[in-house]
This record gives C-alpha cells, sequence and structure tokens, in this order.
C-alpha cells in the first residue's frame, strides 16, 4: 500500500501558507463586520484636518451626539474616548479589554459621526488619552475607506472603496501586521531590514524596540525626551542622537528623531514610524489593497524645512 505522507505533506504545503496569509483578511472581516461604516449616499467626503499639540492628525466628529476631536490612528488598535467624554455623552461601560497588558473599560454600540459617514462602534475602550485628544479611531477607518490626509489644505478626505482613482504615481506596498500598515526599514545603512508600523497616532521620528536599539549599537544620550504613542501612551525615555538615515520604497530621510519603544507587551512589529515623518507628504492609505502613496507636499511647505 503505497505511503500518503508525501501526498499529505505536499496538501499542507498548499494549505498553511494560505491559512497565515488569510489572518490578515480575517482580523478585517471581523472589524468591519463589528463596526460597519456607512457612506450614506456619499462617495467622498472631506473634513477638516488639524494637528493636535503633540502634532497628531486630528477630525471633527460626534459620538452618541456629543461633539469630539478624532485622532486618525493608522497604528491604532480598538478605538478609545475619554472617561470625560464617555460621562458627557452617556456611554456607559458594559465590559473589560486589555489593549497593550492593561485592562479598560469597554462601552458598545456607539454610532460615530464623520461628517457624511457613520461607524456603529461594536466597542469602545474608555481611557485616558493624551494632549486635547478625546477619541481615538484606527482600523475601522482604515479597512473600510481610502484616507487622504493633506496637511497643506488642512483636509482629510474619505473616499469610498470602487471610486477611487489612484494617483499617477506608483503606490508603496505595505504589509499588515494586526491590521496596520507596516514596512521594512533600512537604519543607518544597515543591510538588516527593521519592521515599523506606518502610525498617524505616534507623534515623533522612529520608535525603536531595545532590542533594535542594541543591534544597532545607537548610544543613550544625557537626556530625557517626552513622546506620545498609539491609544494615547505616553512614556518618558533617554533621547538619542537622531538618525542619519532611514529608508524604504524610494523613501529616504535624514535626521530622524529617534527614541526607544517601550511596551508592556511583545510585538511581532513593535517599532513604529510616526508623524515627524509622515508629515513631510500628502498621504493616502488604501489598506484594503495593501498599499500607500507618499505624495510630495507643497514647494512652499517644502522650502520652510
Amino acid at each position: 500500500m503505497p505511503s500518503r505522507l508525501p501526498r499529505l505533506a505536499a496538501t499542507l504545503l498548499l494549505v498553511v501558507p494560505l491559512l497565515l496569509s488569510g489572518c490578515a483578511s480575517i482580523e478585517k472581516l471581523a472589524v468591519t463586520r463589528a463596526s460597519p461604516l456607512h457612506w450614506n449616499g456619499h462617495d467622498r467626503i472631506e473634513l477638516p484636518l488639524a494637528r493636535d499639540s503633540v502634532g497628531r492628525p486630528v477630525v471633527p466628529g460626534r459620538i452618541l451626539g456629543e461633539e469630539t476631536a478624532v485622532l486618525v490612528d493608522s497604528g491604532g488598535g480598538w478605538p478609545v474616548m475619554t472617561p470625560a467624554l464617555a460621562a458627557a455623552a452617556g456611554a456607559r461601560a458594559d465590559g473589560a479589554t486589555t489593549i497593550n497588558g492593561r485592562s479598560y473599560p469597554t462601552a458598545a454600540g456607539l454610532p460615530l459621526q464623520l461628517g457624511g459617514a457613520s461607524i456603529e462602534l461594536g466597542k469602545v475602550a474608555i481611557g485616558h488619552q493624551t494632549a486635547e485628544t478625546q477619541f481615538a479611531l484606527g482600523p475601522e477607518l482604515f479597512l473600510q475607506a481610502i484616507v487622504e490626509m493633506d496637511f497643506d489644505a488642512g483636509r482629510l478626505t474619505l473616499i469610498r472603496p470602487g471610486t477611487f482613482r489612484s494617483p499617477a504615481v506608483a503606490a508603496m506596498p505595505v504589509k499588515i501586521v494586526a491590521n496596520k500598515p507596516t514596512v521594512q526599514l533600512r537604519v543607518n545603512g544597515r543591510d538588516e531590514p527593521v519592521c515599523a508600523i506606518l502610525d498617524t497616532g505616534f507623534n515623533s521620528g522612529l520608535a525603536l524596540s531595545g532590542e533594535v536599539l542594541a543591534a544597532l549599537e545607537l548610544p543613550r544620550g544625557a537626556a530625557e525626551t517626552s513622546v506620545t504613542g498609539p491609544g494615547g501612551a505616553q512614556w518618558s525615555a533617554p533621547a538619542r542622537a537622531a538618525l542619519e538615515q532611514v529608508s524604504f520604497g524610494n523613501q529616504r530621510y535624514r535626521d530622524v528623531p529617534l527614541t526607544e519603544k517601550k511596551s508592556d507587551v511583545a510585538w511581532s512589529c513593535p517599532n513604529l514610524l510616526g508623524m515627524a515623518v509622515l508629515s513631510r507628504h500628502r498621504l493616502v492609505f488604501d489598506l484594503r489593497n495593501r498599499q500607500v502613496w507618499l505624495l510630495p507636499r507643497s514647494l512652499a511647505t517644502m522650502s520652510r524645512r
């Protein structure tokens, strides 16, 4: 009787990669089903875009009818609202969840209005934010809309998939990890790639884990710096000399601010590339198709840098 092991092995070689590649799709499906985005007859919705006091992108919104400043966080996880906003809006905690190793109360079934669009949020964590931001929103928006941030025009545009016309230049492919866009960086000319999240919720340049910092043998500075990270997390870390060069795709940056990434949990891609770099561009996120455009800003803006 012929052995079935070779046939079984061949089947596994075909099935396992499909299962692994399907993890991102399953995560996306879970988010979009739990918190569907309603376009309400619109294909394109424009919102005034501002930067909060630490430099992160915010737009106006309404939660349970209460006006709020919404952090548009490409590196975010759960939607998060402050206890003060929850009290003002009448949102009552009816559960709990763990974010970055910490427990937060949660409220379910909250409607969020963003201009002409609305999202029925399946679950919102209640916890403190930094700066004046009251609400943070991540995958629920980025996985269901093309999101364009034009800092020169002060405008954020939501575009319904299927109606989007891509820019004339080629997009930069990204890998989706835990519903977040990631790229492979080259730091200071090193050949070893460093995985980093493109994180509009991170106010500084590049945050690297202690393991990566040790591998790069970067010296510690004498001063401490305060950094704002995902979900309103804030930490102090030894200041370090700015990186000589950071590159990915066809983008290259010099003198990138650097800090150490602090976290209570382990992540497969723990490093963050933040607004000190991303704000140099007009950003277009099309995470449904795993692509991002980092477009030039106006000549007037670039001449001031």
